[in-house]
């Protein structure tokens, strides 16, 4: 017998060979008369006596086997196999297409240079250090540093719409020295380069690294080049109006950015699905208990003798230890059907099925009537469905998500005047109104217009001015440096070279908070009166301003630049003092009023709201001006409101709420109970410097980890009572808000946090249900939300109508499983007083397998899906409905035992009511 044959014998699959006889040699000795013949051992079985049952390790298997005998292992098994079974098929089909999806895309066909010649080969064989071809209209298969395209500037054109949603065309440039590398041969004989550059992130907007380039002379040190993300080529986006590019592989695989950033945030989970763990706990409590006592009440009755003669077909049995083990564990097979294990499956086919309903919604459908575009709404899962009946804080961006984002010219202020847009002409205004139109511009008014042509990026470097003769001159500038907008300076700025006379300007515009400290000279006086008379209007400032740099100014800023781009480790600290070096002694020429109106029905759609329960609490970077006039919190007109500004210090806000008298009147007022809401109360809350802690409503927000609870509680107290518009907020104060109001009040509240930008993702992906807006931001914030649709005003349908029946229709199906198993299976308990305890079942089991699976679920899944209690318009008309099912009302403790009574009582009707029968007709 060979090695294989004797594992299987040994594992127990194959019987082993034996002969028809047995051999035994006496002794142990051979029939050979040699002495020094060794002695033959027998494979027969010891003298050793067993009459145990079990031993350490077969005791698990052995004795669960023996259950199941007593209770058909189907009736168990096949119920839980089935929940399990429906699972596993839906997630491997689900990772199944995965696989396909995956294969199509790592077997693209690509086109890299190998040796000195270029090669075709799939797009998973693509390794670190490549050149890669890229053709027109094709993706890019790996991120890449451009090296060339077919561009003579060496510049290329995408569109980034997978990675972020933005549709319009992004120039990517190369560097300097590799641009004229456009063939194969150049490639292969002139390109000898290192590039060190920053471990892998998924920052899509931000890169670090160097290029050491060999120069043609090898005696010549080699050149170091800065590389920024203008010189990459992101995975996934495409190539547009460039024949082709070559680029080299700098990050490949499960290391590009846009793999970095398809990883999900935190897992999340409803109230109702926590709500859920609990209850199931105590059924598994239950189920030990009812058990036990089953167990106890078999040893009572085999204890005494009435109980024996009683019932002559029992066995005698005495109370072993494992013989109660035993039967405990057979009365836990029996009344196991107690836990609802089909629950699960359940739930998810009618969350399923509801989100396409979400989905299929044609009144949160949207045609965008610019471009045509059309969008519905989308549920990016399915899982949070009845959480969208719970929120109880709603966090809300402002432009985009509220306006419609579309930035129009309506009024300026130069040296001191201030002009408006009529019909495009520029006019000049006195207290408000137009009172005759420019003919002419001064000096100041052309170098003002001159910084509004000039001062971005989309690579106009030309304007015509007036030549004082009646006629226009065509002036030309070289840009030199961009400083790009970023939050901390909260402006930008460009350097050009004018070429009739060689002139460096630096031309800059961004919020007056930041401008005015840069700018040291100009009519700064007229610059603050006017902004606030514009932001009281609703208006949106900009501040611009500019200066002529001295040759030797702009020398210096250049290298210091250079040097901050060569050093990766220190670039930003580096970069953003180069770029305080030249933006100060600014002169202030004036500022431009842009207006982004409201988008339709949000004011009515924040009215519901908040009489929905739901206290709004809007962030944005505007001015504490501004946003107090534009209509965002609807009801300050005839309610309080109270603002705390200017403080940045835990005392200053203190000292400010108290001559407010902010904790007078809170604590005059009884907190809200229920739902927490207060109807139109609102509050607007400043932060007046980036770098300070956002301050809220008695302190701020900083500091709320580190105070006394005390202080903590009535902080948290005070944002029960109000509605918020905080506003001069950065994205990292707005997180810290969020996650200070979702972890600071009592009982914990369920936030939702909306926007449209990808600035609002963190605080999207944060909340507790993230909606997203398809803005002119771009996608980023609809991909990473839990939902999406096109405006704001579809909140008010997706809270209110299906949030709210998605919630009473899944806490009704959820207490209805609860009851069905209790009303029966509790049946089985009294049974067990007629069978002496001895752990029959008191149904067939084709009943106790299908009970579950086909008798009783189809109606309450229909029911899930399909019930409407509330017609849609009361709920429109009512949106004080909401408040009846807040705090997950419909699954408090006391809710779940009326269910669980009403299957007690209908199960004793049961049982008894046959027992009656039976008894009667004996």
């Amino acid at each position: 017998m060979g090695c294989f044959e004797k594992l299987l014998t040994f594992a127990g699959l194959k019987r082993p060979v034996v002969s028809e006889f047995r051999t035994i040699y006496v002794n142990h000795k051979p029939l050979g008369s040699s002495r020094d013949q060794p002695l033959i051992e027998e494979k027969y079985p010891s003298n050793r006596i067993i009459t145990s049952r079990y031993t350490i390790l077969s005791f698990p298997v052995k004795n669960l086997l023996e259950q199941f005998t007593r209770v058909s292992p189907a009736t168990s098994i096949i119920p839980l196999v089935f929940v399990l079974g429906v699972t596993a098929v839906k997630q491997a089909y689900e990772d199944f297409l995965r696989h396909r999806a995956d294969d199509r895309v790592n077997n693209t066909p690509v086109h890299v240079i190998s040796g000195d010649s270029m090669a075709r080969i799939k797009a998973h064989e693509i390794r670190v250090g490549d050149v890669v071809r890229v053709h027109k209209n094709e993706s890019f298969p790996c991120d890449l540093i451009l090296l060339a395209s077919s561009e003579e500037s060496g510049e290329c054109s995408i569109t980034t719409a997978n990675l972020d949603g933005e549709t319009n065309l992004k120039t990517v440039y190369s560097v300097e020295e590799t641009k004229r590398l456009q063939t194969v041969e150049a490639v292969c004989r002139q390109l000898r380069a290192k590039i060190s550059c920053e471990h892998p992130t998924s920052d899509l907007y931000k890169f670090k690294g160097n290029m050491l380039l060999r120069r043609q002379r090898r005696s010549e040190k080699p050149e170091k080049v800065p590389l920024s993300a203008k010189n990459m080529l992101l995975r996934g986006a495409v190539l547009r109006n460039t024949e082709f590019v070559q680029g080299v592989a700098i990050y490949t695989g499960q290391e590009t950015k846009m793999q970095l950033n398809s990883q999900r945030g935190r897992s999340k989970k409803s109230v109702v699905e926590k709500r859920l763990d609990r209850f199931l706990l105590c059924f598994m409590v239950f189920l030990l208990v009812e058990s036990a006592f089953c167990t106890v009440m078999k040893w009572v009755y085999v204890s005494v003798d009435a109980g024996i003669s009683g019932a002559w077909y029992l066995p005698s049995e005495s109370a072993q230890p494992w013989r109660v083990v035993q039967d405990f564990l057979g009365f836990v097979v029996l009344f196991n059907y107690l836990i609802p294990i089909s629950l699960y499956v359940t739930i998810e086919l009618q969350k399923f099925l509801g989100s396409i309903f979400f989905e299929f919604d044609l009144e949160m459908y949207f045609e965008d009537p610019e471009t045509g575009e059309k969008f519905r709404a989308k549920a990016n899962t399915s899982d949070l469905n009845e959480e969208l009946g719970q929120v109880q804080y709603l966090f809300s961006d402002k432009t985009g998500t509220l306006t419609e984002n579309r930035m129009t010219f309506r009024m300026c202020s130069i040296n001191g005047n201030t002009y408006c847009d009529v019909d495009g002409q520029l006019w000049l205004t006195e207290e408000g109104a137009a009172t005759h139109q420019c003919q002419q511009l001064n000096e100041v008014e052309l170098k003002f217009f001159t910084v509004l042509a000039l001062c971005h990026t989309n690579g106009v470097s030309s304007v015509t001015v007036p030549d004082g003769h009646g006629g226009f001159v065509l002036q030309q500038y070289r840009v030199l440096q961009v400083l790009e907008f970023d939050s901390d300076r909260k402006c930008m700025s460009v350097i050009l070279q004018r070429y009739t006379d060689g002139s460096y300007w630096l031309l800059t515009k961004g919020a007056e908070t930041s401008m005015l400290e840069k700018c040291s000279h100009g009519d700064r006086d007229a610059v603050v009166k006017h902004s606030g008379d514009f932001a009281v209007e609703g208006l949106r400032v900009l501040v611009i301003a500019c200066k002529e740099l001295s040759p030797a100014l702009y020398q210096q800023m250049a290298a210091q630049l250079l040097a901050a781009n060569q050093d990766v480790a220190n670039r930003e600290a580096l970069t953003v003092e180069a770029y305080r070096v030249v933006e100060r002694d600014l002169e202030a020429l004036g500022l431009t009023a842009i207006e982004d109106e409201l988008q339709t029905g949000v004011r009515e759609t924040i009215t519901d709201l908040r009489a929905a329960g739901i206290q709004v609490w809007i962030l944005t970077g505007d001015s504490a001006r501004q946003p107090r006039t534009s209509a965002c919190l609807p009801g300050t007109d005839d309610t309080m409101q109270r603002r705390i500004v200017e403080q940045q210090s835990q005392a200053g806000c203190w000292r400010r709420s108290a001559r407010e008298e902010i904790f007078a009147q809170f604590l005059r007022q009884s907190p809200i109970k229920g739902s927490g809401a207060a109807p139109g109360r609102s509050c607007l809350l400043t932060a007046v410097h980036a770098a300070e802690p956002l301050l809220g409503c008695v302190m701020p927000v900083h500091y709320c980890a580190r105070i006394t609870s005390f202080r903590f509680h009535l902080n948290m107290k005070l944002a029960i009572l109000y509605s918020f518009l905080v506003v001069m907020v950065t994205i990292d104060q707005s997180l810290l808000l969020g996650n200070q109001v979702r972890n600071g009040v009592e009982p914990k509240p369920v936030t939702c946090a909306i926007g449209d930008g990808a600035n609002d993702v963190s605080m999207i992906r944060e909340a507790h249900v993230g909606v997203g807006l398809y803005g002119k931001e771009g996608r980023a914030a609809a991909l990473n939300s839990d939902y999406a649709f096109a405006r704001f005003q579809f909140l008010r349908k997706a809270l209110l109508f299906h949030g709210h029946l998605y919630y009473v229709r899944l806490a009704t199906l959820v207490q209805y499983f609860f009851y069905k198993n209790v009303a029966f299976i509790t049946a089985e308990l009294f049974y067990a007083f007629h069978s002496g305890f001895s752990a029959q079942s008191l149904y067939d089991t084709i009943y106790l397998t299908i009970y579950n699976m086909t008798m009783t679920s189809l109606p309450i899944l229909l029911f899930g899906i399909f019930e409407q209690h509330v017609h849609r318009y009361r709920l429109y008309q009512e949106p004080e409905l909401y408040i009846t099912i807040a705090s997950n009302r419909l699954l408090w403790w006391r809710d779940l035992l009326i269910w669980c009574a009403l299957g007690l009582w209908h199960s004793v009707c049961c049982h008894y009511g046959v027992v009656a029968v039976l008894a009667v007709n004996d």
